[in-house]
């Protein structure tokens, strides 16, 4: 396993003369995208399953202490992988740890189901650095005695020990495996570089809580374990995680599952203001992969240069595809044009366009707004949703967006339009929270020295700093909580 991770590696400094009284608040991360290994339970047992995977964990953590790394950040079910619900109950119930209190540095207890998290201590411990893990946890309510699961993520010092545990509280298709706590942990911890790191899992970063009460306890960082399952043209996990950083002005060390049959692909490191560090999101990777970059809060850090990126086939990579059908659209011309599309709550989608559209391109760029609720989950999550952009459409778009936002097929479109300046914003309000999202023809993030966004009042800017012909989706997704519905 040694030799099979893989690592992305960047280091970024900033422009400012650091003065020797001040403190280094930096620190080197690393996020990995891991790989589970096949589960068979009729070859071993569940706790066994679990075990094999936490040792793929140290011999990839071991390689990270080699390149330095202070923190390390494992995805959601890396240690028991995806599909739990098909599991039965016995074995479910023998992969869950047994939910730990704060402050254990050590294991003494013989009961086989600590070999987990005494594995996990001594990892930490053995290389010196913090872990964040997430794994299934089980808890006896002292007056029902009853036992609840739980979603949870665990983060061990440089001395194995927990200083801090967090329960998802917003879960996604798993209520029928694990309980949502009565109110949200409110999870942070302090670290020896001076940077205060919060915990959400996944799809926590859709709704206010808890994020909100960590930003009042001035949280530098989330730390995100997800396996997020992509959706086009605005919600893969590389455009929604990174816009999130940006728009909410905060780090996120997003560590993905990989699991492309489901739609999970992705892991990045992103500085708030300062934008994408260093990603992947590659589905064709076999092995498990380490994304680093060097973090720093003392000085400037200015956002990287671009990372170069060959064309990655995604014929693997098992998309959510939007049906844009409900949403307002207009179609782009070519040539310059202002457009303009009114939605409820006073809210209005504005963009500025100039196109270069050869004649023999035969698909079309469309304006598309949306402003209400929709379902995610297969229906189950009926969600506030305000969107606001520009997308690729398969065909001559004019009275259908049937073909619109869905995976590019290059071969059949001939020659790609230019786009020679774009500008679009969107008004917002108090209850609204409006991600730029923006992503190219080969389903990666846009250069991002070629565009830049802005909140400005109640008005949110993203514009396209020089020509570019790679554009699939650009635009603004948000949130709208005051339209969600109680499931």
């Amino acid at each position: 396993m040694l030799g099979a991770l893989l690592i992305l590696f960047i280091v970024v400094w900033g422009g400012c003369f650091l003065y020797q009284n001040e403190i280094d608040r930096s620190f080197k991360a690393a996020v990995v995208e891991y790989v589970p290994l096949e589960r068979n339970f009729s070859a071993q047992n569940p706790l066994d399953y679990v075990l094999s995977n936490v040792k793929q964990y140290a011999e990839i953590v071991a390689t990270l202490k080699s390149q330095g790394v202070d923190l390390v950040v494992f995805p959601e079910y890396g240690l028991t992988s995806s599909g739990l619900h098909s599991l039965p109950q016995e074995q479910f119930h023998d992969m869950m740890q047994e939910f730990p209190p704060l402050g254990i540095g050590n294991f003494d207890n013989p009961n086989p189901e600590n070999k987990v998290l005494r594995s996990l201590q001594e990892i930490a411990k053995n290389n010196g650095l913090y872990l964040v893990v997430n794994l299934g946890t089980k808890l006896e309510d002292p007056d029902t005695h009853e036992t609840h699961y739980y979603n949870t993520a665990l983060v061990f010092d440089r001395l194995g020990k927990i200083v801090a545990r967090y329960r998802k509280y917003n879960l996604y298709g798993e209520e029928n495996l694990f309980s949502k706590p009565n109110l949200p942990d409110v999870s942070y911890f302090d670290t020896d570089f001076m940077v205060r790191f919060g915990l959400l899992i996944c799809f926590d970063i859709n709704y206010p809580r808890p994020f909100q009460d960590l930003e009042d306890h001035k949280v530098d960082v989330i730390i995100l374990p997800a396996a997020w399952v992509d959706e086009l043209p605005f919600l893969t996990a590389i455009q929604y995680h990174s816009g999130w950083a940006l728009a909410n002005k905060v780090t996120v060390l997003s560590s993905g599952l990989h699991d492309p049959q489901n739609g999970a692909v992705g892991a990045g490191i992103y500085h708030g203001d300062f934008g994408i560090l260093n990603y992947t999101f590659n589905p064709r990777i076999s092995e498990s992969l380490a994304v680093i970059s060097e973090v720093h809060f003392n000085q400037d850090q200015e956002a990287n240069p671009p990372i170069p990126r060959d064309p990655i086939s995604h014929n693997n990579h098992n998309f959510l595809e939007q049906d844009l059908t409900a949403y307002d659209f207009k179609h782009l011309r070519h040539g310059f044009q202002d457009e303009r599309i009114s939605m409820s709550h006073y809210t209005e989608c504005m963009v500025s366009v100039e196109l270069e559209i050869p004649d023999n391109f035969t698909g079309s760029y469309v304006m598309v707004a949306f402003h209400g609720v929709r379902g995610f989950g297969g229906g189950r999550y009926q969600l506030g949703i305000t969107s606001c952009g520009i997308v690729l459409c398969q065909n001559q778009a004019f009275t259908s967006l049937e073909s619109c936002g869905k995976r590019p097929n290059l071969g059949e479109l001939g020659e790609l339009p230019t786009v020679k300046y774009l500008h679009l914003e969107q008004t917002r309000s108090e209850d609204m929270r409006l991600m730029p999202v923006a992503m190219d023809l080969n389903l990666q993030p846009l250069n991002q020295s070629l565009s830049s966004f802005d909140q400005i009042n109640d008005k949110s800017v993203i514009l396209v700093k020089e020509p570019m012909s790679n554009l699939y989706s650009f635009g603004f997704f948000g949130r709208l909580f005051s339209l969600d519905k109680q499931n």
